[in-house]
């Protein structure tokens, strides 16, 4: 079975598939805090970005630079615009 070809099942689990929205702020990884590793930026951007998000990182992976309130002040540090009320 090629990847195009779907069994009805497998259609109907697609259907099911449930896709956050992306309602937070895209900063650039350049602006994200000196101190980060690189795949704490990457975590940090993803998560600023989906604007609401949960970083369930291993012990020792720096989530205390991931909290909430850490990305807000970094937001506010790169002058990043908020994002627009959904209408």
């Amino acid at each position: 079975m090629n990847e195009t070809t779907h069994t009805p099942y497998e259609t109907f689990l697609r259907s099911k598939r449930i896709v956050a929205q992306t309602v937070g702020i895209e900063v650039p990884l350049t602006a994200l805090h000196k101190m980060l590793f690189p795949f704490q930026q990457c975590l940090v951007q993803w998560a600023l970005r989906k604007g609401r998000s949960a970083l369930f990182a291993d012990t020792g992976l720096g989530k205390s630079f991931g909290n909430p309130r850490e990305r807000s002040q970094r937001s506010n540090e790169v002058n990043a615009a908020k994002p627009e009320p959904n209408a």
